[in-house]
């Protein structure tokens, strides 16, 4: 089974193309989310239908949000604090939350 993983952040592999290469190697389905203006809740939901796993940056991972994707399985945050995902919805609906502080990898 092919996992589907969001890519919503503009630092994910923008240093060094390993982040990417390792979701691909893991046999992900990655999909890379357009960074450019801000990302909206319905916006979000649309971008993650389909989704298992998401990598994030500061988009509003909300209840709604969280709600509305029930393939969603992990949120990663791509950075420190998680202050904009809802930590409480998250857990009523059986999603990971975990966060990744941002590395830069020599190649």
């Amino acid at each position: 089974m092919t996992h589907r993983v969001l890519v919503a952040t503009r630092s994910f592999g923008s240093t060094s193309q390993k982040p990417w290469d390792v979701l691909t190697e893991a046999g992900c389905d990655v999909k890379k989310a357009d960074m450019k203006g801000e990302i909206s809740e319905e916006r979000l939901i649309d971008l993650l239908r389909d989704i298992d796993g998401a990598v994030v940056g500061v988009v509003p991972m909300t209840r709604h949000v969280l709600e509305a994707s029930p393939r969603l399985k992990v949120v990663s945050m791509h950075g420190v604090g998680v202050d904009h995902i809802d930590l409480q919805a998250a857990s009523q609906h059986g999603v990971v939350v975990a966060n990744c502080p941002v590395l830069t990898i020599k190649q």
